[in-house]
């Protein structure tokens, strides 16, 4: 008595192994989509952030270039400390940053200030509020400040052309310079106020001479 010996045809061996094989490739093809997806997304506020600080040909740009609409509220001003427009060479130009919060109280905010760093140095901040403590980060051309309310400071903050803080330079050479508080790319100068709301004050420039 004879047994079929018959061998299996290999097409239907290898028809698991080709199912395995499409669900690999879309999954590959999937994260593909996915990552090209986030990357467009990503130059597209890229592109709005650039456009909104150029402005259109024509308009006004926007006060608040930034990925974020956050509604504008407030002001920041800065003065010379001692209420100067000229300071000598060899001494510290320290100054003075001023807020008023329009009664949101307050818990914490970001200070941009740019200057011209081939005439200045950088040297750092002074808080002027008991409670707030800040920390600054320097940046090619601006310095970048955060500072943040103690938690176990429960009183309400608002600010009346209150003074924040002092931030203090080293003049390198002689000249008239501006230091301004605008955006830097995605870096902004704003509020934070107790609800986790943030707003972005108006802000003002000052123009020192050093001699």
């Amino acid at each position: 008595m004879s047994i079929n010996t018959k061998p299996v045809s290999s097409h239907h061996n290898g028809l698991p192994f080709k199912i395995a094989m499409a669900a690999v490739f879309l999954i590959f093809v999937a994260v593909g989509v996915v990552l090209i997806a986030n990357k467009t997304r990503k130059e597209k506020d890229t592109g709005i952030a650039v456009s909104t600080q150029e402005g259109k040909k024509g308009m006004r740009p926007s006060p608040t270039p930034t990925l974020i609409p956050y509604p504008v509220k407030g002001r920041i001003h800065m003065k010379e400390t001692n209420g100067l427009t000229r300071v000598p060479m060899g001494k510290t130009a320290a100054i003075a940053v001023f807020a008023t919060s329009e009664n949101q109280d307050i818990v914490g905010f970001d200070l941009v200030v740019s200057y011209d760093a081939a005439a200045f140095d950088f040297v750092k901040v002074v808080s002027k509020l008991d409670t707030f403590k800040a920390y600054a980060y320097q940046r090619k051309g601006y310095v970048s400040i955060s500072t943040a309310k103690s938690l176990q400071d429960t009183t309400k903050t608002v600010f009346s052309n209150t003074r924040l803080a002092l931030v203090i330079f080293e003049p390198k050479k002689k000249g008239t310079y501006t230091f301004s508080l605008d955006p830097v790319g995605n870096e902004t100068t704003k509020f934070a106020d107790s609800k986790a709301n943030m707003s972005y004050p108006s802000v003002g420039k000052l123009t020192l001479e050093i001699y």
